[in-house]
């Protein structure tokens, strides 16, 4: 088990404890200058990991980087891609946040924001 995948239960618990009413995730995705970057931390933090973890990413994101691909992006795919999707289903079951988002915004106190005036406040 990665630090990752063992970090999924408490992460959704500590939520559920914070009052949290529903969860969502993303996976992680290295666009354009980002993966430079993430690669060069990688490299500096954890070395004796770095390429395994871009390893996993990359099989998430269909042998790439980054898929721009908008049904697969957020989500993922593949068997790593599966397992974080079944363990956090599993997970935000069991503390009884998988219920659909069911919030009432009120929006009886929005104002819209005031055109600017050469004048300030005054009207």
């Amino acid at each position: 088990m990665h630090a990752g995948e063992r970090d999924v239960e408490p992460i959704i618990e500590q939520a559920d404890a914070a009052g949290a009413n529903s969860i969502g995730y993303t996976c992680v995705r290295l666009p354009y200058e980002l993966k430079q970057l993430f690669r060069e931390w990688l490299d500096l933090h954890y070395p004796d990991r770095a390429a395994h973890i871009i390893s996993l990413i990359q099989q998430m994101n269909g042998g790439k980087d980054y898929d721009s691909n908008f049904a697969t992006r957020m989500r993922g795919q593949g068997v790593f891609a599966d397992i974080i999707r079944k363990r956090v289903q599993v997970a935000t079951r069991k503390a009884g946040l998988d219920r659909a988002w069911d919030t009432v915004l009120d929006s009886s106190r929005f104002v819209p924001p005031r055109v600017h005036s050469p004048q300030g406040e005054l009207f």
